[in-house]
């Protein structure tokens, strides 16, 4: 793996970013043959037949921009780990005006030849810092 397949796959991450944040779904976010964490919260899921609900997840989101700032690369042998802070701005269907929807995530790609192949994404809205107090309060409590 070298540099310039790594940035191959940030140019193909921010397109297909670019195209979420727009409505329509791009295979590299295809989590068929991995998990995902999604940003909404809930339990890991992944695994074949997904598309069809990405896809309908993406198509919420319409007029969006995004820019991928990245914090960290590691590469071992055919596997990339990318973590970084996805920067964009979208509205949300049933919204007339656009929010800010900036994400960290944590991406695990394989390299199966020319195809870059998800096997884990982990995402939250999570970016502001906030204290103990303000975190414990999104937290339920145990009965």
């Amino acid at each position: 793996m070298t540099d310039d397949d790594v940035q191959e796959l940030l140019a193909l991450l921010e397109q297909a970013n670019t195209e979420w944040v727009n409505g329509t779904f791009n295979s590299l976010f295809d989590v068929s043959h991995g998990t995902i964490f999604g940003p909404l919260g809930g339990p890991l899921f992944g695994g074949p037949g997904l598309s069809e609900g990405q896809a309908a997840m993406a198509s919420q989101f319409h007029d969006g921009t995004t820019q991928l700032e990245v914090a960290n690369t590691i590469v071992c042998g055919d596997v990339v780990c990318l973590v970084m802070v996805e920067r964009n701005t979208v509205r949300f269907e049933g919204d007339s005006e656009p929010r800010r929807w900036v994400l960290r995530s944590t991406m695990l790609y394989r390299r199966d030849g020319e195809t870059w192949t998800m096997l884990h994404r982990h995402a939250d809205p999570l970016i502001d810092r906030r204290d103990l107090a303000a975190t414990l309060e999104l937290l339920p409590r145990e009965h």
